[in-house]
């Protein structure tokens, strides 16, 4: 019996065209740091008696899939998470570029069963037969960077759906991820040159639907509330104007921008208004003074989002 090695494993994305049925004639391939798929089984136990102290029968419950896609940005395949995520995307062609507008969904789902266009994940762990995830609905989306790092994106879903099939053989095109010493911060219009880390969290509020009499697995992957956008990170401490803003709880516009290692590759994360809820400047020690702050990104009537990501690359499509 061979045990597999994780380096020899691959996940492929394709996106279905309805609820219900796997796809996997258009796969992408992500490269990725690790993966979380997870096809759990709820049992049911009979809270009948039967005059014993022995447990009482378990039943077949409900069945769904949990999924967490962790990989550094690679500037072609981390498209296909943003618009899982976000749920919409316009792209612009021009002479060798197209430049991809993400957008959350405002006032419509995808269809009436899924919140978000669901997608079919293939993740092949270099044991025999591949798994296949699918009904998978983005949930919450996370960019993270920090200093002397790559930016790194956490996708997570959840599913309705698995069984297994003959793994397919995975393709990547070549290109290098977005890393911190070439990003800039604004914040309000103003440079941040004192920005150490920063973090961006959109999350769906989805919840898993079960109907009588249709299935085990949920029939409905939808919303609980509004999308949330998080903001939060550490700078140093070099003046008081942001800390004003956090108490007078005023909103300004918070932009991350990343140029790619290589041509025409360029990431642009835009909070039109971005409300502080904690701003927090400590002394830890003798070293210099460092700010942690945490905000929401509110939505903005003017451009009618809460966050926008434009991704710039050779992709013709999402």
């Amino acid at each position: 019996m061979a045990v597999g090695y994780g380096m020899l494993g691959h996940v492929g994305w394709d996106a279905q065209n309805s609820y219900g049925t796997s796809k996997v004639t258009s796969q992408h391939f992500i490269p990725f740091i690790s993966e979380t798929f997870d096809w759990q089984h709820e049992p049911i136990k009979e809270s009948n008696m039967y005059g014993r102290f022995g447990e009482s029968p378990f039943h077949a419950g409900p069945r769904f899939v949990e999924g967490e896609i962790q990989m550094e940005s690679h500037p072609i395949e981390m498209g296909h998470l943003l618009k899982s995520v976000f749920g919409q995307v316009t792209t612009t062609s021009a002479a060798g570029t197209q430049t991809h507008a993400f957008l959350p969904r405002n006032t419509t789902d995808w269809d009436d069963r899924a919140a978000g266009q669901p997608a079919t994940v293939e993740v092949n762990r270099n044991v025999g037969s591949a798994a296949l995830y699918y009904d998978m609905v983005g949930s919450q989306l996370t960019l993270a960077i920090q200093n002397g790092e790559l930016l790194s994106v956490t996708w997570q879903g959840m599913g309705a759906g698995f069984t297994r099939a003959i793994a397919a053989t995975p393709s990547i095109p070549a290109a290098k991820p977005f890393r911190w010493a070439q990003m800039s911060c604004q914040y309000n219009g103003w440079a941040i040159t004192d920005m150490r880390q920063a973090t961006i969290t959109v999350n769906n509020q989805l919840e898993r639907v079960f109907t009588l009499g249709q299935s085990n697995t949920p029939y409905r992957i939808k919303r609980t509330g509004e999308v949330m956008v998080a903001v939060s990170g550490v700078m140093q401490f070099a003046q008081h104007s942001f800390w004003l803003d956090f108490e007078s709880y005023t909103a300004r516009p918070f932009v991350l921008n990343f140029a790619g290692q290589d041509t025409p590759y360029n990431l642009v994360l835009d909070v039109p208004l971005l409300a502080f809820n904690k701003f927090s400047p400590t002394m830890g020690g003798k070293g210099l003074v460092e700010v942690s702050f945490a905000g929401n990104g509110q939505f903005s009537t003017t451009s009618g989002t809460a966050l926008q990501a434009t991704l710039v690359n050779t992709q013709t499509y999402y």
